[in-house]
């Protein structure tokens, strides 16, 4: 809470609350996290405050659009943004108990060559799975057996049987706890992968963003799991 009070004393410094309108463009799986609940925690300290939440998996842009902040998974490339880390994301790769009795376990990320496997649509170039071998990054082109632009379109397939998902852990917990789905090569899943926010340099001069952003980013951070995309 230090960064929060910090950026409080800031805003009475300078004679400004946090006031007005905020547009937040954001993942639907985030309504699966701790999100919802950050969101009113921040209304409640900033009763001036309104916010506009618009939910999609397509790449918005942010100034175009009158986007204040847009909350992504993995890394923004527009250099003309500016990009805040705010949570780590633990990836699953999983499928049903019948699938890998069908097609056989893996035992190294190779072994996904053989397999079917259900991918983001909107991830670039060919379809690929992201593993991680020795310490650096390596990402596997596979045969994407069915693509989306959500989450919970592909874990539905994977639940039928279809193929391997690789999904955030948050999203796959339901039915890997209660062993819908298994787990595969735990020890190769990327630990490098984050839920950012990003922002242009004029939007960040509103005082109701920055006490957005540094709210997220202190809960954020204390938080324990990662977050969907």
């Amino acid at each position: 809470m230090e960064m929060v009070e910090l950026t409080q004393s800031e805003l009475q410094a300078h004679g400004s609350q946090p006031s007005g309108r905020l547009r937040v463009a954001g993942l639907h799986g985030l309504v699966q996290t701790d999100f919802p609940s950050l969101l009113s925690e921040f209304l409640t300290l900033y009763p001036d405050v309104h916010i506009d939440l618009q939910l999609g998996n397509r790449v918005v842009d942010l100034v175009e659009e009158g986007v204040d902040v847009a909350l992504r998974f993995g890394r923004i490339g527009d250099e003309n943004l500016i990009v805040r880390r705010l949570q780590r994301v633990e990836l699953t790769l999983c499928a049903t108990p019948s699938y890998w009795a069908k097609r056989g376990m893996p035992k190294t990320p190779d072994d996904m060559r053989r397999h079917d496997v259900l991918t983001y649509s909107l991830c670039p170039g060919s379809p690929h799975l992201p593993f991680e071998v020795d310490g650096e990054p390596y990402n596997l082109p596979i045969y994407g057996r069915m693509d989306a632009n959500d989450s919970s379109a592909l874990i539905a397939a994977a639940l039928a049987g279809i193929g391997a998902v690789c999904v955030p852990a948050l999203l796959a917990q339901p039915y890997t706890e209660r062993g819908s789905l298994v787990p595969v090569l735990k020890e190769f899943m990327p630990r490098d992968i984050w839920l950012y926010a990003a922002y242009s340099q004029r939007r960040h001069n509103s005082a109701a963003l920055r006490a957005l952003l540094e709210l997220l980013e202190v809960r954020m951070r204390d938080g324990a799991h990662g977050a969907p995309a």
